[in-house]
């Protein structure tokens, strides 16, 4: 298939992902998002603190988690091996990476288990990322596509906003700031409300700790193991 008819396939993941960079751009960097005043502080575990904020696109979540793990290297491993997830978090039932449009752009099938406590949903969407200065964001919008059909035992959500921004440690290089954000409408009879957000408040928690958790894992097999050995995966 050329170029032009996959990017002709896909135009709704592009639009959708180059929509939802503004809209990150836009929460990360206004005044009120680093020090996350007149946001709502709504839970607090493994040192994660989840805010959340209503914007007109919806309710926004988002916590700030620091890594043991250079920046660069962190959003590499993120961004091209993202297939990984479910290697190490329960909450990946599968995640597949559809289809590479750019470099800078790609389409994504990510499912979420029952593990988290609700039935199992599953989104299709574009997903991008930019660097604007020494910050990284990465944006992810839903979208529909009549190949891609509602899974059976699953409902299909709708991501409206998933990603963040990726910074250096400004005291330490070898460490990784990520500001973690997400909006997303679940759909279902069996979430509404604030078990709803609830559950995407556990989701981001469990998420950063599974992948500090894997970054820990990794760091002592390096430790085991000599430069040019099998390759590790992050995400």
């Amino acid at each position: 298939m050329g170029i032009s008819l996959i990017y002709l396939q896909y135009k709704d993941a592009l639009y959708n992902a180059g929509k939802a960079m503004e809209d990150l751009m836009e929460i990360c960097q206004s005044a009120q998002f680093e020090t996350h005043e007149g946001w709502e502080k709504r839970a607090s575990r493994s040192h994660c603190i989840v805010y959340s904020k209503a914007f007109n696109i919806g309710t926004i979540f988002t916590l700030r988690a620091e890594f043991n793990f250079p920046v660069e290297q962190l959003f590499n491993e993120h961004w091209k091996n993202f297939d990984y997830t479910p290697q190490f978090s329960r909450n990946a039932s599968f995640v597949r990476r559809v289809e590479v449009l750019t470099p800078f752009v790609d389409v994504i099938h990510y499912g979420l288990s029952e593990a988290i406590g609700i039935k199992a949903r599953d989104f299709l969407a574009g997903r991008i990322h930019r660097r604007l200065g020494n910050e990284i964001f990465v944006a992810t919008r839903s979208f529909e596509h009549e190949d891609f059909q509602e899974l059976k035992n699953s409902i299909r959500g709708n991501l409206i906003l998933g990603g963040g921004r990726i910074r250096a440690h400004p005291s330490d290089p070898r460490k990784t700031i990520v500001d973690y954000v997400l909006c997303a409408d679940l759909k279902g009879l069996d979430v509404s409300g604030e078990k709803a957000d609830q559950t995407l408040i556990k989701f981001m928690i469990e998420d950063i700790e599974s992948a500090k958790d894997q970054i820990e894992k990794i760091k002592v097999r390096a430790k085991k193991q000599s430069q040019g050995d099998e390759e590790e995966h992050l995400f």
